[in-house]
């Protein structure tokens, strides 16, 4: 994924970061099946140019429809710098909305956990703003299309990891998800800012 000119942002861009996205295969429990996996997808977009974030998006869809697969769960997650909508009247041509339906050309069943199971203020972007600012952060989830365990959200909610002596351990909040699926227990931290905990229960 390209960024922005150099001469434009400099250092306080990505000039000097290679943008990509990160695919893991995450076995469901420690007796699931070499095939019982989620998908897990982790990206982190362009900061300062707006004008990078729609190609990078449709790389990241592309990268998803190729290995994604359509009988698996999959988790899309990262530090995405784009704004959610404003509730309650998203705009049909907004960021946020080219951004879900984008990923869902990849995975049409694909769904912003937030609006779903949030708690709490949603804002991932300022953390020394009471409410978190700007929410650009986010947890994406699919259950499969057909046959297959699903995710079902339970609550997500943000985490500003506040810490006495440096104020605060990452510039954004943490996003936090729990899901239910049909049969095996266990827990996924990913190796971001971002953080999507798994609590796999039988029901």
């Amino acid at each position: 994924m390209c960024s922005s000119d150099l001469k434009d942002h400099g250092f306080l861009a990505d000039e000097f970061a290679s943008k990509g996205a990160l695919h893991a295969r995450i076995k469901r429990g420690p007796a699931a099946s070499d095939d019982d996996v989620l998908d897990v997808f982790v990206t982190h977009l362009e900061a300062r140019d707006p004008k990078v974030r729609p190609s990078q998006i449709r790389q990241l869809a592309d990268f998803i429809r190729k290995h994604a697969r359509p009988d698996r769960p999959t988790l899309v997650m990262g530090d995405f710098n784009t704004r959610a909508d404003e509730v309650p009247a998203p705009k049909a041509d907004s960021p946020y909305q080219f951004l879900l339906q984008t990923l869902r050309s990849a995975r049409p069943t694909l769904l912003d956990v937030w609006p779903v199971a949030g708690k709490g203020p949603s804002g991932t972007g300022e953390q020394d703003d009471p409410t978190g600012g700007r929410r650009i952060d986010y947890v994406f989830f699919a259950s499969p299309q057909e046959a297959g365990a699903s995710l079902e959200p339970i609550e997500a909610r943000v985490n500003r990891f506040l810490d006495p002596k440096t104020f605060a351990l990452s510039d954004h909040n943490a996003v936090e998800a729990d899901f239910r699926s049909e049969e095996h227990t266990s827990e996924l931290q990913s190796p971001c800012n971002l953080v999507c905990r798994l609590l796999l229960e039988k029901k």
